[in-house]
Formats: structure tokens, sequence, C-alpha cells
């Protein structure tokens, strides 16, 4: 009797062994199948990441339409021609974009403002300017009669950037070229020099001259204009560039 007693309780032993082996063999398992999954899953998420770069819309660059370029019909008058004519500025309107050119005298005050921002922030020092609220008034009279600052908007209230025009030393110069960091990349300074370049020969002039920084210089030269001297402004080397048009 005691024989079979012990008999048994060996066999209950050997099924209580045998299922707690088991189950320590599925958790295990379990485990092995977690850490897995998770490792599958952050594998998942790096090649969903280098899709979304790869997915990512590059800066498209904005095409120009020549047919966009018209006279003002503003009333604006600027300077005169060599046959003394009054010549009416340029402009370029690209209403499926939002895009115009205007002259600064044709914007509204919050555009004026955004101008005068960017210019002091850019130029300030340059231009002795001492400071931001007498921006404006150094615009105005800086750029008229002959001389012109024309802006780029888009939609008719957000600033994009804008370009001058001067005639300080005879020859027209193009100055002030700048386009908000945003917009940058997108052709936005190549379309406001190519309507510079047509209104300076609105004037007769059969060249453009500008003055860089030299780590730009390489982009104008892009654009058709060569090295025709150098000059040590104080802080930085600039180039004045020349270019037939």
């Amino acid at each position: 009797m005691l024989f079979i007693l012990l008999l048994i309780l060996l066999c209950i032993a050997y099924f209580v062994f045998k299922y707690y082996n088991n189950n320590k063999k599925n958790y295990s398992n379990l485990n092995y199948i977690i850490l897995d999954s998770s490792e599958v899953k952050e594998e998942e998420q790096e090649v969903k990441d280098q899709q979304e770069v790869q997915e990512k819309p590059k800066t498209k660059p904005y095409i120009i339409n020549d047919s966009f370029f018209q006279k003002s019909t503003s009333g604006v008058n600027c300077g005169h021609t060599a046959d003394a004519g009054m010549i009416c500025p340029l402009t370029y309107i690209d209403k499926e974009n939002g895009l115009e050119i205007l002259t600064f005298t044709e914007c509204d005050s919050n555009i004026k403002n955004d101008v005068a921002y960017n210019i002091y922030n850019e130029w300030g020092k340059i231009n002795k300017i001492d400071r931001l609220e007498n921006t404006i008034n150094f615009i105005e009279n800086k750029w008229k009669i002959t001389d012109i600052l024309y802006v780029l908007i888009k939609n008719k209230n957000e600033f994009i950037g804008c370009i001058g025009v001067d005639r300080e030393k005879f020859y027209p110069f193009i100055t002030h070229v700048y386009v908000v960091e945003e917009h940058r990349g997108k052709n936005y300074s190549k379309l406001l020099i190519k309507l510079v370049e047509k209104f300076i020969k609105m004037f007769k002039f059969n060249q453009s001259h500008l003055w860089c920084y030299k780590d730009l210089t390489p982009f104008y030269m892009k654009l058709g204009y060569e090295i025709e001297s150098s000059t040590d402004k104080g802080d930085k080397l600039q180039d004045i560039m020349v270019k037939n048009i």
C-alpha cells in the first residue's frame, strides 16, 4: 500500500515537473517573440523614416515667364531716358501663383515695414542707418527719380524679396538683392535680377553692374556676370561685376 502511494506521488511530481518545464519554454519563446517583434518595429520605423526623407518634396524652382513682364499702369513714373521721355517702371504679374513685383512706393504699409525691417537687418550698418524707424525714410530718399526699389510679394500680403537700382555713378548698379530665407532656392532672386536687367535696358544701357561679397560671386557668374574689379570695404572683400544685356 505504501509502495502504491509512493508511486502515485512520484507520478504527480513527474507531471508537475514536466508541466513547469513546458510553461517555462513557452515563456522563453514568448519573450523571444516580444523581443523579436520590437526589433522588427524598429526596423520598420527606420525604413519608414527613410521613405519619408526620400518622398519629402524638394523645393521646385519657380519658372520665369517672360510674358508676365509688362510696363506699370499705376501711373508711377521713374526717371528719364536719354531723350527725356518719361519711363514707367516694369512690373511682373503671375496671377496663377499670386506673384507680383511692385515699386516700393506702390506697396502698402505692412509690406513697406517688412522691406524696411530686412534692409535694416542686412545693410543697416553699411548704409549708416542708426535705427529701424529711420529705414523707410532712407529708402524713400535713396530710391527716387532715376533710381528704384522693386519688391516681390505673394498673394498681395507676403513679402518675398527686393532689389534696388542705383545710378549714383551714372551707370545703373544692382543693389540690395534680398530674398527671405524660407523662399530661397526657388529662383526668385533670378526673377528680380531679370526684371531689373530689362528695366536697365529701358534706359538705353547695354550693361548691368553690381557689387557683391566674394561668397556670392559664383552665383552671379552663373547668371552671366564677370568680375570687373575687386575692392576691400573693410569687413569683406567685394567684387564689382558686369554683364552685357
